[in-house]
């Protein structure tokens, strides 16, 4: 089993959906709302994760390298 979570701030949540809504969905990318700061919303992404999965990446798209 594979499980795609993607984290957005709060501010952005309504363009996101209204832009990327649909293919999130038909992609099965679950969209979760982020927290103050970066361990927040790591942690609400971890609460999210199934439990199937037995291995997760946290990918920091802000500061890829």
């Amino acid at each position: 089993m594979k499980q795609t979570i993607l984290v957005i701030s709060p501010e952005d949540a309504e363009y996101f959906r209204e832009k990327f809504g649909a293919n999130a969905a038909i992609l099965g990318i679950e969209v979760v709302e982020g927290g103050a700061r970066r361990t927040d919303s790591v942690a609400a992404a971890l609460a999210r994760v199934s439990a199937e999965i037995d291995f997760v990446a946290v990918h920091d798209a802000a500061r890829p390298c």
